[in-house]
């Protein structure tokens, strides 16, 4: 998603909380992540299988991407097309994570 001029990120994460993840997030519960918003910091706090994952969105090169940490001692990024599966990336990187930890 390139960024526009008017467009700032707590607005972005609000409007992503908006039309995507509370749309949905009797999925992602049953799935097993608590997903609460940080408004103080800008920011979603996703827990899953009792570690907690830091999600917000940052900006590179004039587009927008989520940023989501830890990821394998590091972080993991996707771009943003303001759909629902962009997100859903974001979880999918969690569960991942998950697995690749539980495996160390």
């Amino acid at each position: 998603m390139k960024k526009k001029d008017l467009a700032t990120i707590p607005n972005l994460l609000l409007k992503q909380l908006d039309n995507h993840i509370l749309k949905n997030i009797n999925i992602y519960e049953k799935e097993g992540f608590k997903i609460n918003f940080n408004c103080k910091d800008c920011f979603l706090d996703i827990c899953y299988n009792t570690k907690d994952y830091k999600v917000n969105i940052i900006t590179f090169k004039n587009n927008y991407y989520w940023r989501m940490e830890p990821y394998t001692d590091s972080y993991f990024t996707t771009g943003m097309n303001n759909q629902k599966q962009d997100f859903d990336l974001i979880l999918f990187a969690i569960k991942e994570n998950d697995l690749l930890e539980r495996k160390e």
